[in-house]
């Protein structure tokens, strides 16, 4: 039987419509696509333009390589990105590229750690250079706001806080940056190309959800007294306040391993650290959502008991 696998081959078209053969699967997809970016868009930031990639991975490999493209230079705190190993050897080549720069044209920072649960204040970054952040820990969280208003170009996925799918990430550009003309044809054409189209139906379906919950609003203030019970029992919370993340140090193997398993957390590798958050989905942006009595009374839980244990 003949068939034209040159485009796209019949037998991973089958489960569509029998007129999605060949470029109509493309053209099928680009339309979909337009679709989709533009209800993104309009729900975390209408004032971006945004290209769609698979993760946060993809994301900062294109940026950078689209900077090298158009000559632009990077500044990178290798120091500060240590959550990023695997992209240590990508880091020190552009920080190496851009010493002779007395004055860096794209900043690149990392606006909640997730290994510290450090938050940085964009508003003291902002202004004095180009600045790309990445906000996979910010994205669509009680931050999202100020992730929004104070980067020049943002990159995160859509399978952490926003919960809407795994496999689609976002670069968004502010649409009125001069920057956004240098890099949109780069990024534009290093997201094209044979993606897939039912990571974008179930995508649309979830954005077209009438309104779909797709913000996580919930916070944690660390206060006095949750600071209090912690300390006496040997636990120190290292992350910056009222965020929906909470990293503790905790030299206690056993009262880390117990922490873990209450909270439905992973330890942080290679530190004696747990990263603990919370989740409050809604299509509020601007609503936030208070655990701080739950996770007091949680950890009083776990504590008394391991207390009484002993």
């Amino acid at each position: 039987m003949l068939s034209d696998s040159s485009s796209v081959h019949p037998d991973l078209v089958k489960s569509f419509r029998a007129d999605l053969k060949g470029k109509a699967y493309y053209k099928t997809y680009y339309q979909l696509k337009l679709d989709v970016k533009e209800k993104l868009k309009n729900i975390y930031c209408p004032e971006h333009d945004v290209f769609m990639f698979t993760n946060t991975t993809e994301c900062l490999v294109n940026l950078l390589f689209a900077c090298q493209l158009n000559n632009l230079g990077i500044n990178i705190d290798t120091k500060g990105e240590q959550h990023y190993p695997q992209y240590h050897h990508l880091f020190q080549l552009f920080s190496e590229m851009n010493t002779s720069s007395e004055c860096p044209e794209i900043q690149l920072v990392t606006h909640l750690s997730p290994v510290t649960g450090n938050l940085l204040d964009l508003s003291q970054l902002n202004g004095h250079s180009i600045l790309a952040v990445d906000g996979a820990q910010t994205f669509a969280t009680v931050h999202h706001s100020d992730l929004i208003k104070h980067s020049d170009v943002f990159f995160a996925p859509l399978h952490k806080h926003a919960g809407l799918h795994i496999g689609i990430a976002l670069i968004g550009i502010k649409r009125s940056h001069p920057l956004n003309q240098v890099l949109s044809s780069t990024l534009e054409t290093a997201s094209s190309g044979a993606r897939s189209l039912l990571d974008l139906i179930a995508l649309e379906k979830r954005l077209s959800s009438a309104p779909p919950q797709c913000f996580n609003k919930a916070f944690i203030h660390i206060s006095p007294r949750i600071q209090a019970l912690l300390n006496l029992n040997g636990v120190t919370v290292i992350s910056s306040d009222n965020s929906h993340m909470v990293v503790i140090e905790c030299q206690s193997a056993v009262l880390r391993q117990k922490l873990a398993a209450f909270f439905s957390c992973q330890p942080i590798k290679n530190t004696d650290r747990l990263r603990i958050s919370v989740n409050h989905m809604t299509d509020d942006r601007h609503h936030s959502v208070d655990f701080s009595e739950l996770f007091y009374q949680s950890l009083r839980l776990i504590l008394d008991e391991d207390n009484h244990d002993k």
